[in-house]
């Protein structure tokens, strides 16, 4: 799943010029809403089928979905004839890039962190396993509108301005709210809220790439940015 989602991530940003954030941010909100139903859809499934029924359920959905995506997928580089290499060691000279690596290794740290415990954390509190998967559906819910709304204003006020906005304002929002969520209602609203922000990373990333490196490298520098992001999850 992560190899199929990567390859396609710097696509649309190939074919957009004057609203490229806002297409990035479009095409990644469906990865939000695919986390929205599975949180939702998943847990019913496991409670009222079984499990093994549950996994197989999810996998025929993945798969046509994945296999209707793949059909209509277009890579410009085909057509420019651009060959991107599997490493190009030269763009690690540029600062401009090493400072996107920098943020955006913090930054998937910190969406990991929202996404992946929140439901936990909701069991913590006394949440029923139900209540939890309902906070992490919120979360996705959030970056349903969250990321086209990033890349919108991406393209209005700049991709870097926005961007760095809206990083901050992530972590912000886990200091002086989550910290202090104890009641179901509060963490339903943070859940919500921090999805708008959360997905910063997934709508800005391949447009920032094609900014500082231009379009021409687009591809060879996100392939740099999932080695680093890699290597950093094996850290």
């Amino acid at each position: 799943m992560g190899l199929m989602f990567v390859a396609s991530f710097g696509i649309p940003a190939q074919w957009f010029t004057t609203k490229r954030s806002l297409a990035s941010g479009f095409a990644t909100c469906g990865s939000a809403l695919g986390g929205l139903i599975y949180s939702l859809g998943a847990n019913a499934m496991i409670e009222n089928i079984s499990l093994p029924w549950a996994f197989r359920i999810l996998a025929i959905v993945s798969f046509v979905v994945n296999t209707g995506s793949s059909l209509l997928l277009r890579d410009r580089n085909t057509q420019t004839k651009n060959r991107p290499a599997i490493f190009e060691i030269r763009l690690l000279k540029n600062y401009n890039f090493l400072l996107v690596l920098l943020w955006a290794a913090f930054s998937l740290i910190a969406y990991t962190i929202v996404l992946f415990s929140i439901p936990d954390y909701g069991e913590s509190e006394g949440l029923s396993a139900d209540q939890g998967a309902l906070l992490g559906a919120l979360v996705n819910l959030g970056q349903v509108v969250g990321r086209p709304g990033v890349g919108f204003l991406s393209d209005r006020f700049g991709r870097l301005n926005v961007s760095s906005v809206m990083t901050f304002l992530s972590g912000l929002l886990c200091f002086i709210f989550w910290i202090f969520a104890r009641e179901y209602v509060s963490i339903l609203a943070f859940s919500l809220v921090i999805g708008l922000f959360v997905g910063t990373f997934w709508a800005s990333l391949a447009p920032i790439v094609a900014e500082v490196l231009g379009l021409h490298e687009t591809i060879n520098g996100l392939n740099i940015c999932w080695m680093v992001l890699f290597a950093r999850s094996l850290a």
